[in-house]
């Protein structure tokens, strides 16, 4: 009897939890999404990349267009990349194929940078609602006096809520940033491998 529900938590909170709430949505939203995005993600030397590149060292264009149509993004920009600058020497074409490496930070990082603002966010508006909490309970003291124990210590139960709530939506959301953003920049390290064996395939082992 002595502990509430969580309904009971959360409506103790006041107004506070109506920000948190949306706070907790919009976390919420952005980790599934962008775990979905990246999940689809897939970087590594199939048989259509392979394909690419036999077929370019024997000079069959057309071919090699084919099987990069097949290919996802982002790889698929570093094989249309070897495909148009094939003929390039071996540092232009590295350099070309690690612009497009860099070009594509913006996308795997974005709305990164707004999970971990929302896992900021959080317990700051917490404290927000002890803050103000606490401030409505010391009005009631003002008023009524310190006599009742139990106004004091519920009115700072209440006020605590907001905080306890804060922090409840801030860990998990900095968790999942930290494991999002590591998994793009594992695409990136992916991607920049994988850049260097198709310009080392095309270049190099072709002129053995």
């Amino acid at each position: 009897e002595a502990t509430p529900g969580v309904l009971d938590q959360l409506k103790q909170g006041g107004y506070t939890m109506i920000p948190l709430a949306a706070v907790a949505a919009a976390a919420l939203l952005l980790a599934v999404w962008k775990s979905l995005e990246l999940s689809r993600i897939r970087v590594r030397a199939d048989a259509d990349v392979r394909a690419v590149v036999d077929a370019l060292r024997a000079g069959e264009i057309d071919t090699a267009r084919a099987h990069a149509g097949k290919i996802r993004r982002p790889l698929r920009r570093l094989v249309d990349d070897l495909i148009e600058y094939r003929e390039a020497p071996r540092e232009h074409l590295e350099e070309i194929m690690h612009e497009h490496v860099l070009a594509s930070l913006p996308f795997l990082e974005r709305n990164l940078g707004a999970l971990a603002v929302l896992g900021g966010v959080a317990p700051l508006l917490g404290l927000l609602g002890t803050v103000t909490g606490m401030i409505h309970t010391f009005r009631l003291v003002t008023l009524f006096g310190s006599g009742d124990a139990q106004l004091l210590a519920g009115g700072i139960s209440e006020a605590l809520v907001t905080t306890l709530t804060g922090l409840a939506i801030a860990i998990p959301t900095l968790l999942i940033h930290a494991a999002l953003a590591r998994r793009a920049r594992g695409i990136i390290g992916a991607l920049e491998t994988m850049a260097a064996t198709l310009v080392n395939d095309l270049k190099l082992r072709s002129a053995r």
